[in-house]
């Protein structure tokens, strides 16, 4: 009998009965979390990768190279807002500029179990002088869909849920993939 195999799931932020398909970014002076639950029970599961989709694009090699940050975060257990970095630096990430999706796999980066009250992925862009001088057309655009996200402000350490993710008309289309081990 061979050993049952580990499985792989996507998980990402439920969409929304207002969504629709278009693309969002945000200013560069705030820090965006997309909280993701875990729902997985009684099981060992590690985060392997990030993904990011956008309602619009292709998965051509075209467009410009545009550079933005990305970290994961623990949620605190007692304000359920995102707590502390998994990793000591922000990974620097890109995509292209019509890019439709995006997958950033973690398995050079210390090994993620996915814990019990989930995670937050977060995003930061880099400063809209940095894409100017560095002749960008834009700042990244993220695919929209709804559920949990918080924004900070740089300066100010605290999060809040802005009225369009309170309301459940647009979170930011960040997900993770998963693998479940089969030893329990």
């Amino acid at each position: 009998i061979e050993p049952k195999k580990n499985k792989t799931k996507l998980l990402k932020p439920n969409s929304s009965p207002f969504s629709r398909s278009y693309l969002v970014s945000f200013p560069s002076t705030f820090k965006v979390a997309v909280y993701i639950p875990n729902e997985v029970e009684n099981k060992e599961v590690f985060v392997k990768s990030i993904i990011f989709n956008y309602s619009k694009g292709s998965d051509k090699d075209e467009g410009n190279y545009i550079p933005f940050k990305v970290n994961i975060m623990t949620v605190d257990s007692l304000t359920k807002l995102p707590d502390k970095n998994l990793f000591l630096e922000d990974l620097i990430v890109g995509k292209k500029q019509h890019q439709s999706h995006l997958k950033i796999d973690l398995k050079d980066q210390k090994t993620i179990i996915f814990p019990k009250n989930g995670l937050f992925i977060t995003v930061c862009l880099y400063t809209e002088k940095y894409y100017l001088d560095n002749e960008f057309s834009s700042r990244p655009f993220f695919g929209a869909v709804s559920e949990f996200q918080y924004l900070e402000r740089f300066g100010k350490y605290n999060w809040e849920e802005p009225f369009y993710s309170v309301d459940k008309i647009q979170c930011f289309d960040f997900g993770i993939e998963i693998e479940i081990l089969n030893n329990k």
